[in-house]
């Protein structure tokens, strides 16, 4: 007979525990990736590509004997090259000034549209030229 019985069952899976813990930090990491952040990132990693492309043509033309050492010398200058180009592509702030000439070239596209609005609407020129004298006045 039985003397032991376990009926304790866990509620949650722990796999899906683990799961949804991980879910979580992607949504945190989806909210703080913004387009600018992710085109710097974009430059960076086609920099780093570049890179690493020059340093396998290099190695591709060594003979057999001193690949391993090749690779090793690739693999240096690959995270070489990321470390030299993390921080000033950073400072660039590539993001900022695509946001502000993005924003610049909406303002002047809604300018224009409103000037050739007004061009067949009096009331509009109207309202345009009552807003230019009291800007001077």
């Amino acid at each position: 007979m039985t003397t032991f019985v376990h009926i304790d069952y866990p509620k949650t899976h722990p796999g899906v525990e683990r799961a949804l813990k991980v879910a979580r930090k992607f949504q945190g990491f989806a909210q703080r990736l913004t387009p600018e952040r992710g085109l710097a990132a974009l430059l960076q990693w086609s920099v780093v590509s570049a890179v690493l492309v020059g340093a396998f043509q290099a190695i591709d033309s060594l003979s057999e004997d001193h690949l391993m050492l090749a690779w090793l010398a690739m693999w240096l200058v690959a995270l070489s090259a990321l470390a030299f180009f993390a921080r000033p592509l950073h400072h660039l702030h590539l993001g900022q000034r695509l946001a502000a000439w993005n924003l610049r070239r909406k303002q002047a596209e809604a300018d224009r549209r409103l000037w050739a609005l007004a061009q067949v609407d009096p009331r509009i020129m109207a309202e345009l030229q009552g807003a230019l004298m009291r800007g001077r006045g």
